[in-house]
């Protein structure tokens, strides 16, 4: 999953995506500039559905186009998970 500005939706999606569709783990790109989901992250690791998730944190580069953006965080999660 990539996001920017999406903070008020994510337990929503996570709940769903692992408690309802099963996902085993769920990573999640933050392309804000100042790592907006930081806090949020840090505050669940300690919850058993939210401790399966991983945020890292992927601003924009300065890359302008958005299909290129986005095949990098492809790459990148491929290569790291």
């Amino acid at each position: 999953l990539i996001v920017k500005d999406g903070e008020a939706y994510l337990h929503e999606w996570v709940d769903y995506h692992i408690a309802v569709m099963k996902f085993q783990n769920v990573y999640i790109y933050d392309h804000s500039d100042d790592f907006e989901l930081q806090q949020w992250y840090n505050q669940t690791r300690d919850h058993p559905i939210y401790s399966k998730m991983v945020v890292r944190h992927f601003p924009n580069d300065g890359d302008t186009g958005h299909a290129r953006r986005q095949a990098r965080v492809y790459e990148d999660c491929i290569r790291r998970y």
